[in-house]
């Protein structure tokens, strides 16, 4: 045991497990109610931590009553507070359980009391330079503010099972009129989570953040606000970003986060301090107009939503991870972005351009696991930009697809040379990252399978080649494509409404300007369907001519076309062209005219059909009778 007393405080050093000590040191009260053991140091006593301080028994309650006056400074100087701290003071428990992190809950401290303070000086209990609070669990009740000296002192915070309670019975007593508060003016600490809650409907507590804290994420606030400013005055704040902090819960009516949004105070201070909000389940719904009394609110929010993505094939079993797929997510201009310059003070808003291309759409690509890096998504900025009272009402940039405050509404764009396009809608709105597994269908079209092998061809000779190219060219230069370049249907190749050029001098084997597909070749086997032109040049061919198969109706026939080449010896040679179920009464394709190919049938309910046939100069229509399986 090692606490002491002097002269109205108490003194911890060295190492206490526990508050056991504080038993025998005169003046503190001891009570036992229903297992638990509160121990009270009254209005005349407070505690100093020098040491290493752990309270982590739910069994145990320190209350402490003592009432610094209100000071003149942030730091509260020599008024001190209920509690100081100059060592480490570990408060709560995180324990880890087959990798489930453990938080218990439950009342740990209550600071009390009833004298005149502010929120802005941590009267209840302040970290000083060197001193270092670890909170891992359990709830604060206090009617004054707690927080680290400008100088230093470090609270780390863990998570939401972290709990500050005000329990003022009236709210505004305070020589300022505001809430009690949670300060964090030097920038060593770290919030990982944190649930604000109060015991009054009106004002409850605030959390006052500073620039350069090192992590704040994951703070809930059931009745309360965040405040980010600046220390003691409004000189220059850089940005301040707040992370996973969630304002659905908040039942305050008063000042910040009302209705679930978050907004800010009027104070000079906020009005150079632009806010990067990531991740929040109200979305573009987080920022909301404040009514204020000197209606000189100025300020800029910026809210992103973080995603990531798990892509795999979707064709094996089980699912494999598909790498480098390039991912993209555009935002939408809805006529509403524009370069902000702060008003007022130059420092408003770093000038902040909300026209760079750089919010314009946001890329990813997987890894050989298939999971894509956190893709930091743009939803919203909301801009109250000069003193004027007609202009308070936040001015809204929107980044979704629909423009409308709330919907945030994207679409997330997924390509891989191996399989096909595909696209998925996303609402980006939550406290936490968004993941989602996204599942590709194999490109059936590609012949192949080898990127460099594609890049490396000389020449396009026909429609594999013509396929496999166009799709590389896609690949390397994805934007938001839905559709291929080309569509392949054996040795057919759909061009849609695109120019096709067939040049045997080109500089390189494809090329695409947007318009014009550009082969190099000296002949060209295949057919090409195209609403745009075909041009030939410097001698080079296109020497096939379609054919098409009807008489009796071939829907969910599988036909193979092969050229009678005898490769591999015995066969019937080279498949041209071929569908495993026709989806029409009628099969197309095209060989070279005077090729002599073999053309064969399987349908149900018919005898196996074969024939030669040579293909003739011009487009042709070849009959196909089948006859009629007596066997079955």
């Amino acid at each position: 045991m090692s606490f002491s007393l002097s002269s109205g405080v108490v003194i911890q050093s060295d190492t206490d497990a526990n508050l056991t000590g504080l038993g025998a040191i005169s003046g503190v009260f001891t009570t036992t109610i229903q297992g638990v053991t509160f121990y009270e140091l009254p209005s005349s006593l407070r505690l100093v931590v020098n040491g290493t301080l752990t309270h982590a028994d739910f069994t145990q309650v320190l209350i402490v009553d003592f009432d610094p006056v209100n000071g003149s400074s942030y730091d509260q100087g020599a008024n001190n507070a209920a509690i100081e701290v100059n060592g480490t003071f570990n408060l709560g428990l995180e324990s880890t359980v087959n990798g489930v992190i453990y938080r218990p809950t439950g009342l740990l401290l209550r600071l009390s009391g009833t004298g005149d303070l502010g929120h802005a000086y941590a009267g209840g209990l302040r970290v000083n330079p060197g001193g270092v609070l670890n909170w891992y669990s359990g709830t604060i009740e206090s009617t004054k503010s707690i927080g680290t000296q400008e100088a230093g002192g470090i609270i780390n915070i863990s998570g939401p099972e972290c709990v500050f309670l005000d329990n003022v019975p009236t709210p505004g007593t305070g020589s300022d009129g505001r809430p009690r508060a949670i300060r964090f003016p030097h920038p060593s600490s770290n919030i990982y989570g944190l649930t604000l809650d109060g015991t009054s409907s009106g004002r409850a507590s605030a959390l006052f953040t500073y620039i350069g804290l090192n992590t704040l994420e994951g703070v809930i606030i059931r009745a309360g606000e965040w405040q980010p400013r600046s220390v003691g005055s409004s000189g220059g704040v850089g940005l301040a970003v707040l992370r996973g902090f969630d304002f659905r819960q908040n039942r305050n009516v008063v000042d910040i986060a009302i209705s679930g949004a978050a907004s800010r105070w009027a104070q000079t201070e906020f009005r150079i301090q632009p806010l990067q909000i990531i991740n929040n389940p109200k979305g573009s719904l987080t920022v909301h107009e404040k009514s204020n009394s000197d209606n000189t609110r100025c300020g800029v929010s910026f809210c992103f939503q973080e995603v990531s993505f798990t892509v795999r094939d979707a064709t094996v079993n089980p699912r494999s991870p598909i790498a480098f797929c390039k991912i993209r997510i555009p935002t939408t201009d809805n006529g509403d972005r524009r370069s902000v310059v702060g008003s007022g003070n130059s420092q408003n808003y770093n000038n902040w351009d909300f026209t760079s291309a750089d919010y314009d759409r946001v890329d990813a690509m997987t890894d050989l696991n298939g999971q894509s890096v956190i893709m930091q998504v743009p939803v919203y900025a909301a801009i109250a930009d000069t003193f004027d009272t007609s202009s308070l009402t936040p001015n809204f940039i929107l980044y979704s697809e629909s423009g409308t405050p709330g919907n945030d509404d994207f679409t997330a764009y997924f390509c891989s040379y191996l399989h096909e396009l595909s696209r998925h809608s996303l609402i980006l709105k939550s406290a936490t990252v968004i993941t989602q597994d996204v599942d590709l269908i194999v490109d059936l079209s590609i012949t192949e399978t080898n990127l460099s092998a594609v890049g490396a061809y000389s020449v396009i000779d026909n429609a594999r080649q013509f396929y496999d190219v166009a799709k590389l060219w896609l690949y390397l230069n994805f934007s938001t494509e839905s559709s291929t370049l080309v569509q392949r249907q054996g040795t057919d190749i759909d061009a849609a409404a695109y120019d096709i050029v067939i040049d045997a001098a080109a500089a390189q084997a494809f090329d695409f300007d947007g318009s014009i597909i550009t082969l190099k070749t000296d002949a060209y086997v295949g057919l090409i369907t195209t609403t745009g032109s075909i041009t030939l040049l410097n001698g080079a061919t296109y020497n096939l001519s379609p054919v098409t198969l009807a008489g009796t109706d071939l829907t969910g026939a599988e036909i193979r076309i092969y050229d009678l080449d005898n490769t591999p010896l015995g066969s019937l040679g080279t498949e041209l062209a071929g569908v495993e179920s026709s989806p029409n009464a009628t099969f197309s394709f095209s060989s070279t005219a005077g090729n002599t190919v073999w053309i064969q049938i399987f349908k149900t309910g018919f005898v196996e059909f074969g024939q030669r046939y040579t293909i003739p100069t011009s487009p042709s229509t070849f009959a196909v009778i089948l006859s009629t399986d007596k066997n079955l």
